[in-house]
C-alpha cells in the first residue's frame, strides 16, 4: 500500500509539473449534485436525480431573477434519456418525494391524461433550491456543503448502464474524486464499498462491469475516473486555449447601467407607443410585437429591464430590441445609445 501511495503521489507531481489545473474535469462540461445521491445505491432515483440537477445548472445559468429552481419534466422524454422505464420513474418520483427530494405538481392535458410534471429541487430543509442568473454551480450557489462533480460525459455513461450496482460504483467514485477535487485519489476499497451502499459481491460486480468499460482504474489503492470518450485519464486540460481579449467598444457599453427613465424612452422609440406602469412597475397589458395578438399580453418593467408575453417571449430589454429590429447584439446596444444620447439632447434643451 506504501508503495502504491508513493506511485500516486508521484503521478501527481508530474501532472502539476505539467500544468495540470488544480481543480476537478478541467476541460470538461460538468454539473452538481448532492452527496446525498449516493445513498440510493445506483437505484432509478440517483439516475432521476442526475437529471435533473443536470438540468437545473441551465435553468439556473438562464434566469433572469433569483427564483424557485422548478423543471417542466416529461417521464416519457426522461425515459428515452436515462434508459430507465416509465415505471421505474414513476416510483422514483414517488421516493423522492417522500424523501423530501423534490416537489412535483403534476399537469393534466383536456383528456385528463397527465402530461408533463413540474419538479421542484429541494435543499436538506425541504426549502426550494433557488436560481442563480447567470451561474451554473447550483449546489455551490445554494450553500451546499457537500456535493458530487460530475462530467456530462460521465453522466452519459451512466445512461448506458444496464446495473444498478455499476451506477452504484461509479456514483461513489465521482464522490470520492469531488471530495479530494481530483479524478486520481487514494482510497481504500472498504470505504469505497461503504460509500457505494452496496454489499461486497455487487460491489465487486459493479467494479469489474466498469473497468471492463475503461471507465475507471483502481489498484494499489490508486482509483482512476477515466474519461468515458477515451477510456484514459482526463487530458482535455492539455488542450486549454489561452483566451484573447479584444477591446470591442460595443461591449464596453453596459446596459445594466442604463436607468429605468432611458428603458422606458429607447422602448417607447422602438414600439412606437406610450406606456404606464402599475404600483410594481410593470406596464399595462399592450399588443405584443411579436405574436401581434389583439388580446393584451405584453408587458414590461423597465426598472428590473424585462419583458414578457403569454406567447411564451420574454427576456431582457436589450433582447427584446435585438429581436424586435432582428439584429445582433453590438447593434442593438448602438441604437439603444442613440437613442440615450437623444433623451439627453432633450433634457438640456430643456
Amino acid at each position: 500500500m506504501t508503495s502504491g501511495y508513493a506511485r500516486y503521489a508521484r503521478t501527481i507531481e508530474r501532472q502539476e509539473q505539467a500544468g495540470k489545473p488544480p481543480w476537478l474535469w478541467a476541460g470538461h462540461s460538468t454539473s452538481e449534485v448532492p452527496s446525498f445521491i449516493t445513498e440510493y445505491a445506483g437505484q432509478p432515483e440517483a439516475h432521476v436525480l442526475l437529471h435533473l440537477y443536470r438540468r437545473a445548472r441551465g435553468k439556473s445559468y438562464k434566469s433572469m431573477t433569483a427564483t424557485d429552481l422548478s423543471l417542466t419534466v416529461r417521464v416519457d422524454k426522461l425515459a428515452l434519456k436515462t434508459g430507465l422505464s416509465t415505471r421505474s420513474i414513476e416510483r422514483a418520483f414517488v421516493q423522492l418525494e417522500s424523501d423530501r427530494r423534490i416537489r412535483r405538481v403534476r399537469k393534466k392535458r383536456s383528456d385528463r391524461r397527465f402530461l408533463a410534471s413540474q419538479v421542484t429541487l429541494l435543499d436538506a430543509d425541504g426549502q426550494p433550491l433557488q436560481t442563480s442568473p447567470g451561474k451554473y454551480r447550483v449546489c455551490y450557489e445554494n450553500d451546499y456543503t457537500s456535493f458530487i462533480t460530475m462530467p456530462r460525459v460521465s453522466l452519459e455513461a451512466i445512461n448506458a448502464m444496464p446495473l444498478a450496482c455499476m451506477k452504484a460504483v461509479y456514483i461513489a467514485a465521482h464522490a470520492l474524486a469531488s471530495r479530494e477535487k481530483r479524478e486520481s485519489i487514494f482510497v481504500g476499497k472498504v470505504e469505497w464499498l461503504i460509500l457505494s451502499g452496496l454489499a461486497e459481491n455487487a460491489f465487486n460486480r459493479g467494479v469489474k462491469q466498469c473497468k471492463s468499460k475503461k471507465l475507471l482504474t483502481y489498484g494499489s489503492g490508486v482509483l482512476t475516473i477515466l474519461d468515458p470518450l477515451t477510456g484514459k485519464a482526463n487530458a482535455r486540460w492539455k488542450n486549454r486555449k489561452e483566451r484573447i481579449v479584444h477591446d470591442n467598444p460595443h461591449w464596453e457599453f453596459d446596459l445594466n447601467s442604463i436607468s429605468a427613465e432611458e428603458w422606458q424612452y429607447v422602448v417607447e422609440s422602438l414600439l412606437g407607443r406610450k406606456f404606464e406602469t402599475d404600483s410594481e412597475g410593470w406596464t399595462l397589458r399592450s399588443e405584443c410585437p411579436f405574436c401581434r395578438q389583439h388580446k393584451q399580453r405584453f408587458r414590461m418593467n423597465f426598472q428590473q429591464s424585462q419583458f414578457k408575453c403569454d406567447c411564451g417571449q420574454a427576456g431582457r430589454l436589450g433582447q427584446l430590441v435585438m429581436r424586435v429590429k432582428n439584429v445582433n447584439m453590438d447593434a442593438a446596444k448602438e441604437y439603444i445609445k442613440e437613442r440615450i444620447a437623444e433623451l439627453q439632447r432633450m433634457r438640456i434643451q430643456v
